[in-house]
């Protein structure tokens, strides 16, 4: 039986006396129906033979045990990609290292014949166009500007004996932007009479 303290009930003082009894009768039927689910359950739990309950706690071992292998299988398989990454971005920073030696070593030694250093190339333009090879080499989308570092793609493609990846390296440049702007540049000077040779 359900045993309510004056201290709980004092707050239904003054109250209906029928709905406060109505309150204790719901309290009352609801602690008796929790007891009587615990007894059947309790029940169940005595009636299961101890075969049965060691085969089903060998089986939550087993399934224990497959979630723990997936989870070290799982861990495993983002460190292996996590060290992939890791050595490609190295590998990709290693290129563009030898890539900046390679474009160095070529402004120090370009003194081959029937060539002229890229470093010429680029000052004579910059200083026709009134541009710093900081200029050339920045975001900049003018229509000067841009005209300016497709001249010096052309001329450097011509003069020097750099390729296409070395000057783009130079320019801050993909190659393939060298590639247009070298095909595009004696376009320009077509549409005013001089005609320039086409590198292919």
């Amino acid at each position: 039986m359900l045993v309510e303290s004056q201290e709980q009930w004092g707050k239904y003082r003054g109250m209906n006396p029928a709905f406060v009894e109505k309150i204790r009768r719901k309290r009352r039927e609801e602690q008796q129906r929790k007891l009587k689910e615990e007894s059947v359950k309790l029940a169940a739990r005595k009636t299961i033979p101890p075969e049965r309950l060691a085969f089903l706690e060998s089986r939550a071992d087993i399934e224990r045990m497959k979630a723990e292998a997936r989870r070290n299988a799982r861990i495993q398989g983002l460190k292996r990609e996590a060290a992939d990454a890791i050595l490609a971005a190295a590998i990709h920073e290693a290129d563009k290292i030898l890539e900046k030696a390679r474009a160095e070593l070529d402004q120090i030694y370009e003194v081959k014949v029937n060539h002229t250093s890229f470093t010429r190339i680029a000052k004579r333009i910059c200083k026709v166009f009134g541009y710093s090879m900081d200029e050339i080499t920045s975001s900049g989308r003018t229509r000067r500007l841009v005209f300016a570092r497709q001249a010096i793609c052309y001329w450097a493609a011509r003069r020097s004996n750099l390729s296409l990846e070395r000057i783009g390296v130079r320019l801050s440049r993909d190659h393939s932007t060298v590639l247009h702007s070298r095909d595009k540049y004696p376009k320009k000077p077509a549409e005013k009479g001089r005609y320039l040779r086409p590198l292919a």
